[in-house]
């Protein structure tokens, strides 16, 4: 969700500079910064901020040169109400000050007039801000296709790994089996074991560490993420990051079941390619 644009635009004498800038975030938290001319352009030029970049921190500042500096008022009503209260204190107090001095320091006293926006210039503003966007979403964009290559790569090599897990699991069913055997006879001895016995357990015992169901979510989960990456929809980045947490629930059960030393080297080379997609699934929009 990095991005960043710049616009410049000339509006008579008055010249616009737009600039957004976006930082990752599972949110969307819109800071629009406006001259006081343009306040009461604030909530669409959010709007449209949010429309178009979805989620992230979205930083957008407008300024504008050769305008004119806009004129200041005393809020009379508000220094009546601070001398009302302050000037008889001061009195009891004995204190002697300047007290409009003081008061005119306070926030709010002195206050900017109000200046009704030139419909124009909103307009120039809004083609501006608009402008900047695109400017953001082609950086977005050119950042997206290296991330989809990543990404890309990364889950392959778990499905690569999965394909190996998958040629080593015969191997693991043997070998649980001869440890269990070797022991039963060492424990309690080959005479003393009933085969049939054994053979049911077994089976059950099998049946606990089997990860044939872990496989095929494990690979569900992978095709459609590479399925999800070749959508046009532009806003996926909460799928892909549930997808990857799925992904990384069916690894660590392969894992905990495995208790095959040739398997779990898949499973930890898995773990380490699943975490670099979950550090670069939170740029997707």
């Amino acid at each position: 969700m990095t991005g960043y644009g710049r616009v410049t635009h000339h509006h008579g004498p008055i010249t616009i500079h737009v600039e957004i800038k976006t930082l990752n975030s599972k949110y969307t938290d819109v800071n629009l910064r406006l001259p006081a001319e343009l306040q009461t352009a604030e909530q669409p030029l959010k709007q449209r901020c949010m429309t178009t970049l979805g989620r992230g921190k979205i930083e957008c500042n407008v300024s504008l040169d050769g305008t004119e500096t806009p004129t200041q008022r005393i809020n009379t009503d508000l220094v009546k109400a601070y001398v009302h209260q302050l000037q008889p204190l001061a009195k009891e107090l004995g204190i002697q000050s300047d007290l409009i001095g003081h008061i005119l320091r306070i926030p709010d006293v002195i206050v900017p007039e109000e200046v009704e926006a030139d419909e124009t210039l909103v307009q120039q503003v809004t083609a501006a801000v608009s402008a900047a966007l695109e400017l953001v979403n082609a950086f977005r964009l050119r950042e997206g296709e290296a991330l989809e290559k990543d990404f890309v790569t990364h889950i392959q090599s778990i499905l690569n790994h999965l394909e190996a897990i998958a040629e080593h699991d015969p191997q693991r069913k043997t070998q649980v089996r001869k440890r269990l055997n070797d022991q039963l006879e060492e424990w309690v001895g080959a005479d003393k074991v009933d085969g049939n016995r054994f053979e049911e357990e077994l089976i059950y015992y099998l049946e606990k560490l089997d990860i044939n169901e872990e496989k095929v979510r494990l690979r569900t989960h992978c095709d459609y993420f590479l399925e999800l990456l070749s959508e046009e929809e532009w806003q996926k980045g909460k799928k892909l990051n549930f997808l990857a947490q799925e992904i990384g629930r069916e690894i660590n059960t392969i894992g905990s079941k495995a208790q095959y030393a040739p398997i779990q080297q898949h499973v930890v080379q898995m773990k380490d390619h699943l975490e670099k997609v979950k550090e670069q699934v939170l740029n997707v929009v």
